[in-house]
């Protein structure tokens, strides 16, 4: 069971090494590693962090093709935390730079699509 907050860490196939934050509470497999915050460390900078490490993790423990990691691999990595605070502040700022970067691209999308239809209404066979 994870809770809304924990990170997820995918340990297995096609998406081993790709990380998130849970949105809600509910159960995982386990394909995917828990990974539950301390109190005084963000659980989006160590998201953050994690995606960084991601090819280094790959290039050390995968050696090469598909692969599985495990949670001793992951939990054994040496990360750097500055305070709370910053953690806070750097894990936020990245968050809304994604945020702003889905939404521009949910607008590229929606401007293709009309193009295309545009196109298609214009250049009729």
């Amino acid at each position: 069971m994870v809770a809304k907050g924990d990170i997820l860490y995918a340990l297995y196939g096609a998406t081993s090494g790709e990380v998130s934050i849970s949105k809600n509470d509910g159960a995982i497999n386990q394909a995917i590693l828990a990974i539950i915050p301390k109190p005084n460390f963000s659980s989006r900078f160590v998201c953050y962090q994690l995606r960084k490490l991601k090819h280094h993790i790959y290039n050390t423990y995968l050696q090469g093709g598909q692969g599985n990691l495990s949670a001793g691999i992951i939990t054994n990595l040496n990360l750097l935390f500055p305070t709370y605070e910053e953690q806070k502040k750097i894990g936020d700022f990245f968050y809304n730079f994604d945020e702003l970067i889905s939404s521009k691209q949910q607008e590229i999308d929606k401007h293709k699509t009309i193009r295309h239809s545009l196109f298609n209404r214009m250049f009729v066979n």
